[in-house]
């Protein structure tokens, strides 16, 4: 019921979204060669996942994005054709967003990306759901500055500050952004309510729920509770104020991630733990549930229905709803794998990852070729536009973008 409400708004905001036009940036270069300036392109390069899009920080603290951009979320600059009809652009040429100084961490959602750069300033690019705008290149958030960390949901966006005060902005129907403001709009970053907890950075945001880590490694989650899927033993739908996730005795957790009505989080003995909705064939997972087969794990991202995790030996393992090819590998829809974990190929060790909501990335060693590998939605037909020059693809494997050119 949730998903298809969230599906309806999407498309209510499409209808509404101001008209743009752009033209397509999926050209391919004349061999299967990675281009000329490509070189260290992928070294130690972060990833960062969006709705429908990815982005990247280079090393040189530059940013690339790829994807569908139905409301300049990947930063390009648009052209307006003569009827001012709106039309999305798609690339799988790693885009750099222009007019951004040295940028150190990021984050983004369905429709709209943001950064921080070195002097601490915000900059987003997208839907802009307060004036309700598409802005096509970034601009900055005013009302922030100092900031450290940014998290951004479906629908809402959280700044964390040098001094681990959250500000936070967005849709707030069910008050997972814990700020005085009880709108359900709350238009300009607020601070969060931290009550008695410790302050921290490490926060989660799902379509209408908050998670957060305080200091001592113990998850608190707040917002929408449908069938308890929150983990807080709690049945009540609307949590108003955060409540501890029901954990082990002496279990404690490193990192968390959200996907659209779930969460996972990663624990310190470095195995993966999940709880919410739609992570077992449709049922909800009312307390961290260890994700079998998983060990030795570095880093967790989520995506719209399932989860991934990058361990010490540079695999990556996915687990959850199949949809659009997101494990790896093609099936019928709705093939669920019940919390079970599934490796993906890819040609060596990975060093990064990122999930956007229906398809994943992987950067890694030589063996990637300076190359990103992507799966999910983005290696369909049905994703990227059918027009002649574009590449019918069925494969739902992983797929090298060294077919495309990186742009600048």
């Amino acid at each position: 019921m949730v998903k298809n409400a969230f599906i309806l708004y999407l498309y209510c905001t499409f209808v509404l979204m101001t008209a743009c036009g752009g033209q397509s940036n999926n050209s391919e270069p004349e061999d299967n060669l990675p281009p000329d300036n490509s070189e260290g392109f992928t070294s130690n390069m972060r990833l960062f996942g969006g709705g429908l899009q990815m982005c990247g920080i280079s090393q040189d603290k530059q940013v690339y994005c790829w994807g569908k951009d139905n409301s300049g979320e990947i930063g390009s600059p648009k052209s307006f054709p003569e009827n001012n009809i709106y039309e999305p652009t798609s690339t799988l040429s790693p885009l750099k967003v222009n007019g951004l100084p040295n940028i150190e961490t990021m984050d983004a959602d369905y429709s709209r990306s943001c950064a921080v750069d070195d002097s601490g300033l915000v900059w987003c690019w997208g839907s802009n759901f307060v004036s309700g705008i598409s802005n096509y290149l970034p601009e900055v958030v005013p009302q922030l500055n100092s900031v450290e960390q940014i998290n951004a949901s479906q629908i809402s966006i959280c700044a964390s500050n040098q001094d681990t005060e959250l500000l936070c902005w967005g849709y707030n129907k069910y008050q997972h952004l814990n700020v005085a403001d009880n709108s359900e709009l709350v238009e300009t970053p607020s601070l969060f309510n931290w009550d008695q907890l410790e302050k921290s950075n490490l926060l989660a945001m799902a379509s209408d729920s908050s998670c957060l880590l305080t200091s001592n490694g113990i998850p608190y989650c707040l917002g929408y509770n449908y069938a308890g899927g929150l983990g807080t033993g709690s049945d009540e739908l609307h949590i108003t104020e955060p409540q501890a996730v029901i954990i082990s005795e002496g279990q404690r957790f490193s990192q968390i991630s959200a996907g659209f009505n779930h969460f996972c989080a990663l624990d310190t003995d470095k195995n993966a733990y999940c709880w919410g909705y739609n992570l077992d064939v449709g049922q909800p997972i009312n307390t961290p549930t260890k994700v079998a087969g998983l060990e030795s794990i570095v880093k967790i991202t989520s995506f719209y229905d399932g989860s991934c995790a990058l361990t010490e030996a540079g695999e990556v393992w996915c687990w959850g709803e199949n949809d659009s090819g997101v494990l790896g590998y093609k099936s019928p829809h709705n093939s669920y794998w019940k919390n079970q974990a599934v490796q993906i190929e890819l040609p060596g060790k990975a060093t990064d990852i990122g999930s956007a909501e229906y398809f994943n990335c992987a950067v890694g060693d030589e063996s990637f070729q300076e190359d990103i590998y992507c799966w999910g939605s983005i290696a369909s037909e049905h994703y990227l536009s059918t027009a002649t020059d574009q590449p019918a693809r069925e494969n739902y494997h992983p797929i090298p973008l060294t077919p495309y050119t990186i742009e600048e």
